[in-house]
């Protein structure tokens, strides 16, 4: 801890503040992440390069321009260029922070087109307004890399899903609840078979190119137990866990036991290990009202900081 102290102090004390917190059952105000992430992001990578993880600052209001420079674009310009066959079989992720609010993104390109799936998990709620904003990224990134490969190129059409996962119910950063869904995304099997599945169906011409909003029954049938381990919300858990029992996709990828950590709780038991109850001042009330919720949130990142600073400060030998 003293050589993280010394190298990275501003991460190191800002952990500090959150054990403390954690420790006494209180919240830290205010949370600090984003100004940390692209700390925390280095440090991941270290612990796990198949991580593949990057901080793109793309904003909603951005010019077509603006979008063009954005890494998304940049890398998705360069992992296209290749050969198909050359091409990184587990794609990358990226955190996309906006006016505030952070995201989860993990991008796979097909190894035998110029197909991309793209899939964004956002932990909170959506609008029509995020189909309309991603409907301008794609518009301002395919068209330009098509040109850049030249008229022999085959296609490249981009299918972006996204789904509002609503884990995040308490008025925190939202960065945390990116990190845990992208490294979830790198390393469920359950997230890495949809990216397959979406340029499988893309491939045979069952899946158009495009921006696909899933609907709240529809992100509970495809997205993995993984994805709900923080759910701030119990009333989010309940529906999660009755929507999910209802898919067939339960039935393949899913435990029977239901099981979803090390400790063999289901989603619900875990829950119930991190339910507390906190004074919160809500933004729209003038007094504090107690309030009941799971801060599990507050363990992973946590975790997630010392992970990163080990690994910054002792990293693996090749």
């Amino acid at each position: 801890m003293d050589l993280a102290r010394k190298r990275y102090p501003a991460l190191t004390h800002y952990l500090e503040r959150l054990e403390a917190a954690y420790g006494s059952d209180t919240a830290l105000h205010p949370i600090e992440d984003i100004d940390h992430m692209e700390t925390i992001i280095k440090g991941l990578n270290l612990a796990d390069p198949m991580l593949n993880l990057h901080l793109d600052k793309m904003q909603a209001g951005d010019s077509p321009e603006q979008i063009r420079e954005s890494v998304l674009a940049k890398t998705l310009e360069a992992e296209l260029r290749l050969e198909p066959r050359q091409r990184a079989s587990n794609g990358w992720r990226e955190i996309i922070h906006d006016t505030g609010h952070s995201i989860a993104m993990g991008v796979q390109c097909s190894r035998s087109s110029n197909d991309v799936s793209i899939l964004v998990i956002d932990s909170g709620s959506a609008d029509r307004e995020v189909t309309k904003k991603w409907r301008g990224v794609v518009q301002a990134i395919a068209p330009d890399i098509q040109a850049k490969l030249g008229p022999s190129a085959s296609p490249v059409r981009l299918r972006v899903q996204f789904f509002a996962i609503n884990t995040q119910r308490s008025q925190e950063g939202s960065g945390i609840f990116a990190l845990s869904a992208a490294k979830k995304m790198a390393s469920d099997r359950a997230i890495r078979g949809l990216q397959d599945l979406t340029l499988q169906m893309m491939a045979m011409g069952q899946y158009k190119e495009g921006v696909y909003r899933a609907d709240e029954r529809k992100t509970a049938q495809f997205l993995p137990p993984s994805l709900y381990k923080h759910a701030t919300s119990k009333r989010v858990l309940d529906a999660y866990v009755a929507e999910r029992a209802r898919g067939a996709l339960s039935r393949v990828m899913d435990r029977p036991d239901g099981k979803v950590n090390k400790k063999g709780q289901t989603l619900v038991e875990r829950y119930a290990a991190h339910e507390i109850q906190r004074r919160e001042r809500p933004v729209d009330y003038n007094v504090p009202l107690l309030c009941t919720y799971s801060n599990s949130y507050e363990a992973k990142r946590i975790d997630l900081i010392w992970t990163a600073l080990a690994a910054l400060t002792h990293p693996r030998q090749a």
